[in-house]
C-alpha cells in the first residue's frame, strides 16, 4: 500500500512538473519580447538616405546660390558699368555730329564771322584736327562699350544658368524625397499589419496558457482524487 501511494504520489508530481513545465514555456514565450522587426530597420536605413540625400542637396544648392548672388553683384557693377560707357559714346557721337553738320548761320552773322577773323586762322582744319581726335576717341570708348557689354552678357547668361540648376537640383531632391516617403509609408504599413498580427498571436498564446493552466489544474485535481479513492 505504500508503494502503491508512493508511485501514485510521484505520478503526480511528475505530471505537475510536465505541466509546469509546458505552462512556464508557454508563459515565457508570451512574455518575451519580439525581435526587431525588419521594417524597422529598413525604415531607419531610409530615414538615414534621406538625412543623406537632403544633406547633399542642400550642400550643392547653398553653393550655387552664394554663386548666384556674387554673380548678380557682379552683374550689377557691369551694368553701372556699361551704362556710363554709352553715356560717354553718346556724347562723343553727339560732338561729331555737332563738327560735321554745324548749325546754320544767317548770312549777315556769317559775313561779320569772315571778315572779323584773321586769314592766318582756318576754321576748316581746326575743325578737322577735333574731328580726327573726337573719332579716335569715339572708337576706343566704343570699343570699352562693347567689351563691358560682352562680359555683361556672359554674366548674365552665367547667371540664368546658375538658377536653372537650383531650380534642378530642387526638383531632384523633392523627387528622390518623395519617392523615399512613399518607401517608408509602405514599411509602415507593412509594419502596421505585423504588429496587427503578432498581438493577434500573442492574444492566442496567453489564451492557450490560460487554458493549459486550467487543464494542469484539472487535470492534477482529478489524478489526485483518483488516486486517493483507490
Amino acid at each position: 500500500m505504500i508503494s502503491l501511494r508512493l508511485k501514485s504520489s510521484l505520478a503526480i508530481a511528475l505530471i505537475c512538473f510536465v505541466l509546469g513545465c509546458c505552462t512556464a514555456f508557454l508563459l515565457t514565450t508570451n512574455c518575451s519580447s519580439p525581435s526587431k522587426s525588419p521594417a524597422l530597420t529598413h525604415a531607419a536605413l531610409l530615414k538615414q538616405q534621406a538625412d543623406s540625400l537632403h544633406a547633399h542637396y542642400h550642400a550643392s544648392i547653398t553653393a550655387l546660390e552664394a554663386r548666384n548672388k556674387q554673380l548678380t553683384t557682379e552683374l550689377q557693377s557691369t551694368k553701372a558699368e556699361l551704362k556710363a560707357a554709352k553715356s560717354k559714346t553718346n556724347t562723343k557721337a553727339a560732338a561729331i555730329k555737332k563738327i560735321i553738320n554745324p548749325p546754320g548761320y544767317p548770312a549777315k552773322e556769317l559775313i561779320k564771322k569772315s571778315s572779323a577773323s584773321p586769314v592766318s586762322e582756318n576754321p576748316t582744319l581746326q575743325n578737322c584736327d577735333s574731328l580726327k581726335i573726337l573719332v579716335g576717341e569715339f572708337l576706343e570708348e566704343t570699343e570699352q562699350k562693347d567689351s563691358i557689354y560682352e562680359a555683361y552678357t556672359l554674366q548674365q547668361d552665367s547667371l540664368i544658368t546658375g538658377k536653372d540648376e537650383v531650380i534642378v537640383l530642387q526638383e531632384n531632391e523633392n523627387r528622390n524625397l518623395s519617392f523615399l516617403f512613399k518607401q517608408s509609408l509602405s514599411q509602415q504599413t507593412i509594419l502596421e499589419k505585423d504588429n496587427l498580427s503578432l498581438h493577434k498571436k500573442i492574444k492566442r498564446q496567453r489564451s492557450a496558457g490560460r487554458w493549459l493552466a486550467v487543464g494542469s489544474a484539472i487535470i492534477t485535481g482529478l489524478a489526485t482524487h483518483y488516486l486517493s479513492n483507490r
